[in-house]
């Protein structure tokens, strides 16, 4: 967050441009990254395996953009409401990581600065703080019982 801000004043100040997509793109992309750290550390602490959470961690990074398209991609497969429920529930469950960057990559390319015109959505920034409030009190109850 620091090292976002900081490149932001070294621009503005120096080369005189003040680009506030860009430092509205870099908060959000440093909290989609809190976000996603959350559901990270959880694993770690919960298995207690470093390769296995850096596993997970990759996957569920490619899991998230075919989350993010469910219903135009995943729901084709198999056309059963409990799949699509089950889908949507992992969905809305986990940090929608894709949905964040994406938005955060509206805002960069959008000119003039403007969330309606770009098609800008808090949605995915509401549920991933959910997601991440739980997965951290989870990390910190597992972190307590366990004996490091």
């Amino acid at each position: 967050m620091y090292c976002v801000v900081g490149i932001w004043l070294v621009f503005g100040l120096r080369l005189g441009i003040w680009n506030f997509e860009f430092l509205v793109a870099g908060i959000l992309v440093s909290y989609a990254f809190v976000c996603y750290f959350s559901l990270v550390s959880f694993i770690a602490v919960w298995t207690r395996n470093t390769v296995l959470t850096i596993v997970f961690g990759l996957i569920f990074a490619f899991i998230s953009k075919g989350l993010e398209t469910r219903e135009t991609g995943l729901y084709l497969l198999w056309d059963n409401s409990i799949y699509h429920r089950f889908l949507d529930a992992f969905y809305y469950i986990t940090p929608q990581l894709d949905g964040m960057l994406t938005n955060a990559e509206r805002l960069i390319g959008q000119l003039p600065f403007s969330i309606e015109a770009a098609g800008f959505s808090f949605t995915p920034y509401v549920y991933s703080l959910g997601s991440a409030i739980l997965f951290c009190y989870l990390s910190a109850y597992y972190f307590s019982k366990r004996d490091f």
